[in-house]
């Protein structure tokens, strides 16, 4: 068989071909001819017809395939289709070793042979979970396209140059080739669209732009519009002065440090492990099992190291957003990095849209929590969440519209799952967490479910009763909702992490403070002062916080905080001591500051290495201290106070404790410290004549 392939093509003079002749054909014939038998190739294989969805696996194995009868006159194994990229896009493969189509003992199968089977029918293409959906695999060279590599050949990658795909006998698929078409027709999209797609790609699965839906859409818009209403509001040589010195924020930094150091010991209490109540040595345990979770809730990403600094994470950004990791390989990384058993994860989506996070719902048996964890910016998706920053009425107050939406999307995808687990067993109690845009969206969660806004008359109690703990929350609550989370939730920020700052007034304070030291900007004040002319301090104050000026509503961290200042590098990790913690006032987080560590001071690790470190600190210290009880037995339930809602009747029975937060004096001070944010517009008057800074509140 193999010998009736040679190069005179014996084997298309043993058997009539069906249809027209064809010529050896030239690269642009052979082009001409797959388009106008692409319909019939879909129609001849209804199993790849079906959108397989790109199922990329780390390290995916060689695709195997049975032996299939004589194709052609050719015995043996399947026949190899092989492409290349050109700037026209995918043509036939020209590499010496490998034709166009080639069959068994690598000899080259004619064209005309090939398209003739392709149009009677008689093969199809062959495959599965390690092939894209027109069963195509992707590499830079076809000599090392069956070897396996990170992310699977499924996708193509920016560098690959060839790809191949096998035609197999047109006769029944096997069992796995058929579980695939079976899960790919339930979530499959119509062949129209699917035709159109695949002609529009150009070049298969090539990252290309994304297509942007309705909620993309709209999430740009708000973006756009944002920064029309806050730069709008600037006169152009304020942004230019800022765009033409490239020192200024360096500049900044440095007075950023001073200004941390000052705020730190003004507006944060030390943390005294041999002095705190057994409630917050609880407090501190239960926030770093559900820092383990807000981790853990990243997946893969997470567990392989690609989010360890600012760096990696970029990089596993970027491999999640090509779909480098399936549902399965995240599910099983959670289950690792949580200490979870696999029949403990109620429920995983780790489906991403714009407002809608990924997330996971587990058990948490020791504690007796019902944990639901939400996953932060890892998505491009999630950055336009982010990104719509317009705030939004909720529970009385004003909080970040894009949290907000993202909170109603989990509750509805997420609450019917819940209100089942809760019945069942209704002795554990909800808790939610997460990291970054997911420390939000679960306190606003938290929040919705205890204001009872989706609520119905047979709900379990213990959504009453829902905890939150946020692992480098933003500001996200105006100061009268933030008092009222001190009830039920932890914020943990670190160092000057961007985040646990980022705001829209944040934001629009720094770029008045960057207008005022750029160097343009000092420069002219620096000679209007030397002629006996006032400078133009007040003007640029007035063209940002003026009362005829669009200033946005000031959001505060909510819960309450617990600071680890990473100014102080960690001594002796190895040996277990954490670095010094704070217990911080909301109102420390209202001015964004610049640091070289800002990016940094943001990864979930570290911040997972942290607290628990802290954690590990208070309990030796409660086993040391002869004057204190040893820290109490986890027992279910969680370490706040019992507030006077609907729920504290219901919450007799559950065995928890209560805990001490700060001072229900400071607390006000810190509300009204931040409020008085927005009183800054009258303090120019009181500033010096000079002005050369912004007034502090």
């Amino acid at each position: 068989g193999g010998g009736s392939c040679g190069a005179g093509g014996k084997g298309a003079e043993q058997r009539p071909l069906p249809g027209p002749p064809i010529a050896q054909a030239s690269q642009a014939q052979a082009a001409e001819i797959k388009a106008a038998t692409a319909a019939e190739v879909h129609e001849a294989e209804p199993a790849a017809a079906a959108v397989v969805a790109n199922t990329s696996s780390s390290f995916a194995g060689t695709s195997s395939f049975a032996v299939v009868p004589a194709i052609s006159g050719f015995v043996g194994a399947v026949v190899l289709q092989h492409e290349e990229w050109t700037w026209k896009g995918w043509r036939p493969s020209t590499e010496k070793d490998f034709p166009n189509f080639m069959g068994p003992g690598g000899v080259e199968v004619p064209l005309d042979i090939a398209v003739a089977q392709i149009r009677a029918k008689e093969i199809r293409v062959g495959f599965n979970e390690n092939t894209d959906k027109e069963g195509w695999k992707y590499g830079l060279m076809l000599r090392k396209i069956e070897e396996p590599r990170p992310g699977g050949r499924s996708v193509s990658m920016p560098l690959d140059r060839v790809r191949r795909r096998r035609w197999v006998a047109a006769a029944t698929p096997t069992e796995d080739e058929a579980a695939l078409v079976n899960l790919a027709l339930a979530a499959s999209v119509p062949a129209s669209r699917r035709t159109s797609a695949s002609s529009a790609a150009g070049r298969g699965n090539w990252p290309r732009l994304p297509q942007l839906d309705t909620s993309d859409k709209e999430a740009i818009s708000k973006l756009l519009q944002l920064l029309m209403t806050y730069l709008g509001k600037r006169h152009p040589s304020d942004i230019l002065s800022v765009m033409t010195d490239p020192t200024v924020g360096f500049r900044l930094m440095w007075q950023h440090e001073e200004v941390y150091r000052n705020a730190l010991e003004a507006a944060c209490e030390p943390v005294d492990f041999d002095s705190m109540s057994a409630q917050d040595k609880r407090l501190l345990s239960d926030t770093a099992r559900a820092a383990e979770f807000a981790c853990a809730v990243y997946g893969a990403p997470m567990l392989e190291g690609h989010l360890n600094s600012a760096v990696a994470f970029m990089g596993g950004a970027a491999a999640h957003n090509i779909g480098a990791w399936n549902h399965d390989e995240n599910t099983k990384a959670f289950q690792k990095f949580s200490r979870v058993l696999q029949e403990d994860v109620f429920f995983a989506s780790w489906v991403e849209r714009t407002y809608e996070p990924a997330f996971v719902i587990a058990w948490e048996r020791e504690r007796r929590w019902l944990v639901l964890a939400i996953r932060g910016t890892v998505d491009w998706r999630a950055c336009l969440t982010d990104a719509t920053a317009h705030t939004a009425e909720v529970c009385g107050g004003m909080t970040h519209e894009g949290m907000l939406r993202a909170a109603r999307a989990v509750l509805e995808r997420a609450l019917p799952v819940i209100r089942e687990a809760l019945r069942e067993q209704s002795d554990y109690d909800l808790v939610c967490t997460g990291h970054s845009m997911g420390a939000g969206t679960a306190m606003l969660v938290t929040l919705l479910l205890r204001k009872g806004e989706m609520a119905t008359e047979d709900d379990p109690p213990a959504l009453r009763r829902t905890t939150a703990y946020g692992i480098g929350t933003p500001p996200l609550l105006t100061p009268e909702l933030a008092e009222e989370s001190l009830q039920w939730a932890v914020s943990i920020e670190r160092g000057m992490d961007f985040i646990s700052r980022l705001s829209v007034f944040g934001v629009d304070r720094l770029l008045f403070e960057l207008t005022q030291a750029s160097a343009a900007k000092m420069a002219t004040d620096w000679f209007m002062k030397s002629i006996g002319q006032a400078n133009n301090h007040h003007k640029r104050f007035e063209r940002t916080f003026g009362l005829d000026r669009e200033v946005a509503v000031v959001l505060m961290p909510p819960g309450r905080i617990l600071h680890i200042d990473t100014t102080i590098k960690r001594e002796n990790a190895a040996e277990g001591r954490p670095r010094p913690a704070y217990w911080a006032s909301s109102s420390f987080y209202q001015r964004y500051l610049l640091s070289m560590t800002m990016l940094n001071d943001h990864l979930p690790r570290e911040y997972f290495t942290d607290i628990s470190l802290i954690a590990a600190a208070a309990e030796d210290a409660a086993t040391k201290s002869p004057l204190r009880a040893p820290m109490p037995p986890h027992s279910g339930g969680h370490a706040f106070h019992k507030d006077s809602d609907s729920s504290r009747n219901d919450s007799d029975d559950e065995g928890t404790t209560a805990s001490a937060p700060s001072s229900d004096s400071t607390t006000a001070a810190a509300a009204s410290d931040a409020a008085s944010m927005l009183a800054a517009r009258a303090a120019v008057q009181e500033e010096e004549e000079e002005g050369e800074r912004m007034p502090d509140p």
